[in-house]
């Protein structure tokens, strides 16, 4: 009997253990491996998947790749074949990956913008888990106009990035024809 009662406790542990995992979220990968979605262990930040551009990265939210189109910033083209790549767009590319990828990034929305743009893609703020705010530092360091068609929450910031980076002859404002 107190055989039996050891077993059912530990069938019971297991069986609770399992509920646990599932409610948080986890899931059982076809090698046994048991996966727990990364947004619940690191709440409010979320990881950087890929660059797109210079002013465009993928993150995972709730499982799903989501497009994220900074805010307030507007970098050289790489993609667009009407406009072909243009000058500093693969600097910028570059930047854009050396400060976030393989991070974790707190994205925030802007009082001014809407949540989308009309191509889908969600507009945010995006900060290091430090708090280094990666739109300001595209821009004051020359990788990024300040994209000033839209108004937002920090356009004179944008604005007065951008006048310090030409100023100083930064990135882009060294050697592209603008």
């Amino acid at each position: 009997l107190l055989k039996y009662n050891i077993f059912m406790l530990k069938k019971f542990a297991i069986g609770l253990s399992i509920l646990i995992l599932f409610l948080l979220g986890a899931s059982i990968s076809d090698s046994g491996h048991i996966d727990t979605p990364k947004e619940k262990i690191r709440p409010g930040l979320y990881e950087v998947q890929s660059i797109s551009d210079g002013d465009t990265i993928k993150v995972r939210i709730a499982g799903k790749t989501e497009t994220i189109r900074l805010i307030g910033i507007d970098t050289p083209e790489t993609k667009d074949p009407r406009v072909g790549v243009q000058c500093y767009g693969v600097a910028a590319s570059n930047k854009m990956s050396e400060l976030v990828k393989d991070k974790w990034v707190r994205l925030e929305a802007d009082t001014q913008s809407d949540d989308r743009d009309r191509y889908g893609r969600l507009l945010r703020y995006i900060y290091l888990e430090d708090e280094t705010f990666i739109n300001e530092q595209m821009v004051s360091q020359g990788y990024a106009f300040a994209y000033t068609l839209y108004p937002n929450d920090k356009l004179e910031k944008f604005r007065g990035w951008e006048a310090q980076a030409k100023a100083n002859n930064r990135g882009l404002w060294s050697g592209c024809e603008i």
